[in-house]
């Protein structure tokens, strides 16, 4: 039976992206440099090697894809791509990935994040406005626009770029929607109450409208009088419905009820945004499925890493750089500081670079001591032999009186926190002030559960745990407090 070499090592490769799996690499490599002139072989090589978290490595095998194929939209994509995610100026390269596309929006949007990432946020906003002014119902767009016109601080019209599209089409009901989606995903439900109240007098009564008013009523505070308002709804599949509904079930203090609308999701690629809130129903129950989903404490570690992390200093000084050109994320837990954006642990810098190093090696001792493998079991049903990979990885500089408020990571598999800078115990204040909360729901759901475990923050610590476990942090008096965070990817 005749062998292709160069062709299995291709495939292999191909199919190994998927799964972030470093094993084919030395194979494709070597068929690569045999077919010297290919493109599509370095072009798979970078690919593989981007998804293995090998930066260097990954923009050295595209940028040769591109020289053989410089009219090849992909590759050039993946290679802006690369460039943004290790830290590298990524303009120009975007610029010509826009000049290649023919659907330029996914490009678009990356122009905009090399530009945020160059310190030109103000620009970048107007290069999307531009881009909206002829593509209105471009979701990921507006999202965007209206994402860092909040970081630039605008508070009242960061939702401009919506505005204007509803000035020309006032009746559109999907535009309508794109802005109580934001103002919800935003938790602006007051911003919610305005869109409906002027969605009704320019598009007339809409179930959408009334939906989402009683929505936002109960997230206020108005539970009660919107109760009855709800029975009125079948139970939704979408998520950006089913979930508030979920959430004032809890709220009126009916977990099991809570429960019987998420269930048929649970068997769903939805199941992961609902775990959380099936965990503190069946905590607030006080029901024996809890301790079999949360209830092992090998589900989180707390690892102590100081002694084997790059210089906590210089790793501080490196990350505040970045932080400089960071802002305050509207959809995100935290408050009163900011958070980097892009894929912290792809970065080039030597620091990061060790760092990384580090974490997957404590990644392993983690996974290593869990619990056994239960298929039913939305954590510990995983694989766990698979290459670690990331889903996310960001730093969260906090300020005095800041801290995070209690979320969770659906998109991940396990979260973390690790601390490169505390304040003093001077500055701290008095314990728990500062520490990390897990397995607190926010009040905002009324559950009356208290934390499960508080963790103190001290340099070089890491904790890690399920993304699903709600989590928080306690405001603390002054000073600075760094921490480096990623969600770890569920192995496809």
């Amino acid at each position: 039976m005749m062998k292709y070499p160069d062709i299995d090592a291709y495939n292999a490769g191909l199919a190994a992206i998927a799964h972030a799996d470093p094993a084919p690499i030395p194979s494709l490599l070597a068929a690569a440099q045999r077919r010297a002139n290919d493109a599509s072989y370095w072009q798979i090589l970078g690919l593989l090697q981007r998804a293995c978290g090998e930066s260097a490595a990954a923009l050295q095998s595209l940028e040769r894809a591109a020289h053989l194929a410089p009219g090849n939209f992909k590759i050039a994509h993946a290679v802006a791509l690369v460039r943004l995610e290790a830290g590298l100026p990524a303009v120009e390269s975007f610029d010509r990935v826009v000049a290649l596309a023919t659907e330029p929006e996914e490009a678009l949007q990356g122009l905009a994040a090399a530009m945020v990432a160059d310190g030109r946020r103000t620009e970048a906003v107007a290069k999307l406005d531009e881009a909206l002014a002829s593509r209105p119902h471009w979701f990921d767009g507006h999202w965007l626009a209206c994402r860092l016109r909040w970081m630039d601080g605008e508070r009242y019209d960061y939702l401009a770029s919506i505005d204007k599209a509803l000035t020309q089409h006032p009746r559109d009901l999907q535009l309508w929607q794109m802005r109580i989606l934001v103002d919800q995903r935003s938790a602006n439900f007051t911003g919610v109450l305005q869109s409906v109240e002027r969605g009704r007098k320019n598009a007339g009564q809409q179930p959408l409208f009334d939906f989402f008013e009683i929505c936002a009523l109960s997230e206020l505070g108005d539970h009660q009088k919107v109760d009855a308002d709800f029975g009125r709804f079948a139970i939704p599949t979408d998520l950006s419905a089913l979930i508030p509904m979920v959430r004032h079930e809890i709220r009126m203090g009916r977990p099991e009820r809570a429960i019987e609308q998420a269930q048929p999701a649970l068997g769903g690629a939805a199941a992961i945004y609902l775990w959380p809130y099936v965990a503190i129903s069946w905590r607030m129950m006080d029901h024996e499925q809890w301790h079999w989903l949360e209830g092992d404490d090998r589900l989180c570690s707390v690892l102590d890493l100081a002694d084997r992390l790059p210089d906590l200093e210089r790793l501080a000084e490196r990350l505040r750089s970045i932080h400089a050109i960071s802002g305050l994320p509207v959809e995100q837990s935290v408050r009163n500081g900011t958070q980097t954006d892009g894929p912290l642990l792809a970065r080039l810098e030597p620091e990061i670079v060790e760092l990384r190093k580090v974490l997957v090696d404590a990644i392993k001792s983690h996974l290593a001591q869990l619990p056994p493998i239960d298929p039913t079991h939305p954590i510990l049903s995983v694989r766990r032999t698979a290459p670690i990979s990331f889903n996310g990885a960001w730093s969260v500089r906090l300020t005095g009186a800041g801290h995070h408020v209690s979320h969770v990571h659906p998109a991940g598999w396990f979260s973390s926190a690790l601390y490169i800078s505390v304040p003093s115990g001077d500055e701290i204040g008095s314990p728990p002030s500062g520490w990390l909360a897990l397995g607190e729901p926010e009040p905002a759901l009324r559950t009356g559960l208290a934390p499960l475990r508080l963790v103190e923050p001290r340099p070089g610590r890491l904790v890690l745990f399920p993304s699903t476990l709600w989590h928080s942090t306690r405001p603390f008096e002054s000073g600075e407090r760094m921490s480096a965070a990623f969600d770890v990817a569920r192995p496809a």
